[in-house]
């Protein structure tokens, strides 16, 4: 599996934010939440494969899991 960068997790983490927002905006609370606890998450779990320096809870934070 190919080692990402910084920029392709900035990449990735901002698209998710724009969803996230997007999925916000529904007012559907049950999508919301199923977006921050399994979506991101598996997303993350991913991503770890591919750094072993991936910071996960650092790549939530920017995909605006904890901005509620």
């Amino acid at each position: 599996m190919p080692r990402y960068t910084k920029k392709d997790f900035e990449m990735v983490a901002d698209v998710l934010k724009r969803a996230r927002k997007a999925v916000l905006r529904t007012g559907d609370t049950h999508v919301s939440a199923q977006f921050d606890v399994f979506f991101v998450p598996a997303i993350c779990d991913e991503l770890a494969e591919t750094n072993p320096k991936f910071d996960r809870k650092r790549f939530a934070a920017a995909c605006g899991v904890f901005e509620d």
